[in-house]
C-alpha cells in the first residue's frame, strides 16, 4: 500500500552566499572585531584560538565550525604560538537556523568537516569561478545538510577561557545587555561589575577592538534595529530607549547606519518579501 505524500515544510533555506576566503594565518595574528548584517561561518581547520563572541570568549583547537550571528561582535586570535589554518563563507537565509547553532563552536568530526569544505570548495567555485548556478545550488544544499546534522546532536561543554579578566568582560556584556534601554554611563557600568572605569577600558583593549562607548551603542543599535522590525513607531522607540527626543534617536540611527530609522524599515521589509519569494 501506498503512503500518502506529507508535505516537507523546512524551517531554513540558503538562499546566498558570499565571501568565501581561505586563510592561512601566523602565529601571532588577531583579527579586527567585526560586527555583520549577515550570517559567516568560520571553520578553524588547525591550529588554536581564542574565540570573543559578544560577551563569551572561547578557548578552541583545529576542527571547530561557528556560526555568527548577524550583529553579533566577533573576533578571533592564534594562541600558544600555533599558527592557524581558516575557512570562512556568508550567507543569508530565509527561516531561522535551529536553536543552539549560534556563537557556539562546534567540533567537527572527519565525515563533517568534509561536507563544510565540500561546499565550501563549489561555494567558491561559483562565487569567483563563475561555476554553473546548480553548482551554488549544491553548496548551500551541502550546508543545509550540515546544519540540520549538527543539530542533531547535543551541544557541546560551553566552557568559556578561565581566567579571571575573561569572566569581567563577559560581566561587563552583559550589564551592557541589561541595560540597552537606559543609555547609561560607563561610570555606572564600570559600578555594576564593582570594577574601575579605567580597568573596563583596558578590558575592551584585550578582548575588543572598538570602545565601551561604541560597543554600547552597536547594542543599542541592534535593538532599535529590531523593534523596527516589530512594528514599534520611531517616537515610541525613541521613548523606551531614553533618547531626550525622537529627533535625536533618528540622528544617532542614521550615524550608525547612513540611513533613517524609516529608510530602514522600508529596506528590511522590502528584502525581506523578495526572500520569501525567492
Amino acid at each position: 500500500m501506498l503512503t500518502p505524500f506529507k508535505k516537507v515544510s523546512p524551517s531554513f533555506s540558503i538562499e546566498s552566499l558570499a565571501h568565501p576566503h581561505e586563510h592561512s594565518l601566523p602565529s601571532s595574528f588577531a583579527s579586527v572585531g567585526e560586527f555583520y548584517n549577515f550570517i559567516e561561518m568560520c571553520y578553524l581547520k588547525s591550529g588554536k584560538a581564542e574565540f570573543i563572541i559578544e560577551e563569551k570568549v572561547y578557548l578552541v583547537g583545529g576542527g571547530t565550525l561557528v556560526f555568527y550571528k548577524p550583529l553579533h561582535f566577533h573576533k578571533f586570535r592564534s594562541v600558544e604560538g600555533t599558527s592557524l589554518k581558516l575557512y570562512t563563507l556568508s550567507m543569508e537565509i530565509t527561516g531561522d537556523l535551529p536553536n543552539g547553532i549560534y556563537d557556539t563552536p562546534f567540533s567537527l568530526d572527519s565525515k563533517q568537516e568534509e561536507k563544510f569544505l565540500s561546499a565550501f570548495r563549489a561555494a567558491r567555485s561559483f562565487l569567483e569561478g563563475g561555476a554553473e548556478d546548480a553548482v551554488g545550488t549544491l553548496a548551500a544544499l551541502e550546508l543545509q545538510s550540515l546544519i540540520v546534522d549538527i543539530n542533531r546532536i547535543p551541544l557541546p561543554q560551553r566552557e568559556y577561557l578561565s581566567t579571571d579578566s575573561a569572566r569581567k568582560y563577559k560581566e561587563i556584556i552583559e550589564a551592557m545587555e541589561n541595560e540597552v534601554y537606559s543609555n547609561i554611563t560607563l561610570d555606572t557600568i564600570a559600578k555594576r561589575v564593582n570594577i574601575s572605569r579605567s580597568y573596563l577600558k583596558t578590558l575592551f583593549a584585550n578582548y575588543c577592538d572598538i570602545s565601551p562607548k561604541e560597543y554600547y551603542r552597536k547594542l543599542r543599535l541592534r535593538e532599535a534595529m529590531q523593534l523596527l522590525l516589530d512594528g514599534v513607531s520611531v517616537s515610541e522607540i525613541a521613548e523606551r530607549m531614553n533618547f531626550s527626543y525622537p529627533n535625536n534617536f533618528t540622528e544617532f540611527f542614521k550615524k550608525e547606519m547612513g540611513m533613517n530609522p524609516t529608510e530602514y524599515k522600508i529596506f528590511a521589509t522590502e528584502f525581506q518579501m523578495r526572500s520569501q519569494k525567492q
